[in-house]
């Protein structure tokens, strides 16, 4: 495997079952480690022996490790060892035992038609596999050119035998592990599973029910991919993201997931300080059937953009929707895990949030809320971390501690970004500091001070540090803010 030559958008399953069903023969090399349950190659011994069963496959093992007997299912398969042979005896062997299997054709692989089912050969423990071939620039454009399919009026591919629920897990997976892996990896992650997604969609088209669950994955899919170009700076990709989200969502019948993708709109489009357009998007999601914590999130992203507008009564109208909400279940489906759950951690993360731009009035409430939701990120369960919220709400932190005066206590609020590994850092990141950084420099009060030039050297540092070709905040954010 080390060899293969990986293309975008292929996975592990794709490669198993492509070798699988291009083959007639299979020919493994047991040993110990072969059956190891952590090992891919346990699950391509099971996916070639459901195969084997219906006689699509031929298995004919070979032993390279003394003394060890295969599992119980496996042992009625004639077996041969090839321990201590030398090369040439090895290839008579192998010559020999496959001898009786090359004029017997097997039956020929069918192709789902009108009445779709997915067997899974597949474990559901595949490990993801990525090469780190890929720059930032071509996962981006991959991305991108991904979300540019949903506006084209049909997705080609050549239908083929895929696992679902395999498919369905390692998004759950990449949801979850989004909280404490750098934005990159998750990127390149979620664009090895589009080719399975796209084929499993062209192969499912006469199958309604079904499709309805290619479309909830779909869906996931891109709001992972929305989230992870945003953080890495792509907020026009990340946009075209979440559009395809809700497109999917849609198609699905899927309230919670079309929320989502609302929300994330709006989200993005404060990111480029298109606020009152923020509020539009949301108060579409508003006129829809979606309730709970969907609708919690929803709330929070109007109350951020009120806030920017300045308009006090209506951010804590919708504060307080949210904490109404934000301890109910989803209302469609399992939306519970990783990105897609609105723990009541985050709600305290965004109210901190909103209440710091309106200091300094309320820099106390800011610090008092921003400090609850560290303490829940801290002590809740590993699912609900998140350590791109946990460094940002470090920044929303000292950015209320800035307000109320106290700015020897700045630097070492910030450590914790200031010292993030560079995977790490987000687009969001860099925005919160520019803006604290921003706020230092107006100041009549600190402009001056030994201190406050030592943070902006610190931000200063962050930002050369952080910025990368691909990034659009490589432009001087403080022209954004006047």
């Amino acid at each position: 495997m080390d060899s293969e030559n990986w293309r975008m958008g292929e996975t592990i399953t794709q490669k198993i079952n492509d070798a699988l069903l291009r083959h007639s023969i299979f020919l493994p090399l047991w040993s110990k480690d072969y059956f190891d349950s952590r090992h891919w190659t346990n699950d391509e011994i099971n996916a070639a022996y459901n195969l084997h069963r219906k006689n699509y496959l031929k298995i004919v093992p070979f032993y390279i490790e003394p003394e060890f007997t295969a599992p119980p299912l496996y042992q009625s398969l004639i077996s041969s060892s090839l321990f201590g042979l030398t090369e040439n005896a090895a290839r008579h062997e192998l010559r020999l035992k496959l001898q009786p299997y090359a004029d017997k054709p097997l039956r020929t692989m069918p192709l789902p038609t009108k009445h779709v089912q997915f067997p899974r050969p597949l474990g559901t423990s595949l490990p993801f596999i990525t090469t780190g071939h890929h720059n930032k620039s071509e996962l981006l454009e991959a991305a991108s050119n991904q979300a540019g399919k949903v506006l084209l009026p049909q997705i080609h591919g050549v239908p083929n035998v895929y696992a679902l629920e395999d498919i369905a897990k390692q998004l759950s997976l990449l949801s979850r592990s989004y909280n404490s892996e750098p934005p990159l990896a998750i990127l390149e992650k979620v664009l090895h599973l589009w080719r399975d997604l796209d084929l499993a969609e062209e192969i499912a088209k006469n199958n309604p029910a079904q499709l309805i669950d290619i479309y909830v994955m779909k869906s996931r899919a891109f709001g992972i991919q929305s989230y992870a170009t945003m953080d890495l700076g792509d907020s026009k990709t990340a946009f075209s993201s979440a559009i395809a989200m809700k497109a999917y969502s849609d198609k699905a019948g899927h309230s919670d997931l079309t929320a989502w993708a609302i929300g994330t709109q709006a989200m993005i489009n404060r990111f480029d300080k298109q606020d009152r357009k923020a509020l539009e998007i949301a108060a579409e999601g508003f006129k829809s059937s979606v309730s709970g914590i969907a609708l919690a999130r929803l709330h929070c992203q109007a109350a951020l953009s009120w806030a920017e507008l300045g308009d006090f009564q209506k951010t804590m109208s919708s504060l307080t929707e949210s904490e109404n909400l934000v301890g109910t279940r989803p209302s469609n489906l399992n939306e519970s895990d990783g990105i897609f759950f609105f723990s009541p951690a985050k709600y305290h993360y965004y109210a901190g949030n909103s209440l710091m731009r309106f200091a300094p009035d309320y820099a106390n409430h800011a610090e008092q809320e921003t400090r609850l939701a560290l303490k829940m990120f801290e002590e809740g369960d590993e699912d609900t971390k998140s350590i791109s919220d946990e460094l940002i709400a470090a920044i929303h932190l000292a950015t209320s501690i800035f307000h109320q005066g106290r700015i020897d206590e700045i630097l070492d609020t910030l450590q914790p970004v200031l010292t993030a590994s560079r995977e790490f850092r987000t687009s969001w990141h860099l925005w919160w500091l520019q803006r604290l950084g921003y706020s230092l420099e107006k100041s009549e009060h600190f402009n001056s001070s030994e201190v406050t030039e030592k943070i902006l050297n610190a931000i200063r540092g962050f930002e050369a540090d952080t910025k990368t070709e691909k990034n659009h905040l490589n432009s001087n954010i403080y022209a954004r803010l006047e």
